[in-house]
């Protein structure tokens, strides 16, 4: 916990630093504590340009875990830039799915695999991105 308290005592003398709030929402979003996040993710809107595209792709999964779908849609599309991994895609596809729209799912599963494909010829190892699950891979 000493990393936890030291963004409290760092908070507690900036509390309104975007910075500080984005560490201390990333930790907690670590820990999968989603009921108190929200407000330290709102101060962290107010940071740097190149940061607020991480910022609203994890406001798009907490948003996402607690059951806001079309809300966490829109959080997640100004992320978007923000996907390394292809994981905002794929939270986009089961999102769009949920609400029954298999066009912008498909779609999102397109950009998730391009994604994917880039990272491999960048050298990423296949182990470091998970295999495609059923959703993913679509029928055999």
């Amino acid at each position: 916990m000493w990393e936890r308290s030291s963004i409290h005592w760092a908070l507690a003398s900036s509390p309104n630093d975007p910075e500080l709030n984005l560490i201390m929402a990333e930790a907690m979003l670590s820990r999968h504590e989603l009921a108190d996040v929200e407000p330290y993710l709102e101060k962290s809107l107010l940071g740097k340009p190149q940061m607020l595209p991480h910022v609203h792709s994890l406001i798009g999964r907490v948003y996402a875990e607690t059951g806001r779908t079309q809300a966490a849609i829109d959080q997640l599309k100004l992320g978007a830039s923000s996907d390394k991994d292809g994981s905002i895609q794929y939270l986009l596809a089961r999102l769009y799915r949920k609400l029954g729209d298999t066009k912008d799912a498909s779609q999102a599963l397109d950009r998730m695999k391009a994604i994917k494909q880039q990272r491999q010829e960048r050298g990423y190892k296949a182990v470091e991105d998970p295999d495609l699950s059923a959703l993913e891979s679509g029928p055999k």
